[in-house]
């Protein structure tokens, strides 16, 4: 089985929970406004340390005035090509753990959507692929989608 690691650096920006799609980050043609560098795997809060936005959550009353990041959706975003190898055979996207819940996206299209960080998440990318292609995942709490239920 041959392999492709879409780990390493990239794009993450934040907007106001809801406000993702409705501005497009997850199409191809989206030009981030604001976008920090990342890293994957990662987490959410060493990226935004990394970037100077927040101090160390753990640390004194830090995580009191970091309660703003659970009204925000975190988007990642990866643009990678697809080496002539993987072309016509199965291919599948694997995550390890997204954490918590997550919207996938390939190249525009809303691939899955996963709410479990403790078990990997496949999926069969075979008939999507391009030979460049962009990932868009929207990472949030959960906390305002199960709001009402």
């Amino acid at each position: 089985m041959q392999q492709l690691s879409l780990d390493g650096k990239w794009q993450l920006e934040y907007v106001d929970y809801g406000e993702g799609v409705k501005k497009g980050i997850h199409r191809l043609d989206y030009k981030p406004q604001t976008p920090l560098e990342a890293w994957v795997p990662g987490e959410v809060h060493l990226d935004l340390m990394r970037a100077e936005i927040i101090e160390e959550p753990l640390y004194g009353r830090n995580a009191l005035d970091q309660q703003w990041i659970e009204d925000k959706e975190f988007w990642y975003r990866k643009k990678f090509s697809i080496p002539g190898q993987f072309q016509a055979k199965k291919v599948e996207l694997i995550f390890w753990g997204l954490d918590l819940d997550s919207d996938i996206y390939l190249n525009g299209e809303k691939i899955r959507e996963y709410h479990n960080m403790h078990s990997p998440c496949y999926i069969d990318v075979t008939d999507k692929l391009k030979d460049n292609n962009i990932l868009a995942l929207r990472l949030y709490c959960g906390i305002k989608s199960n709001q009402g239920k």
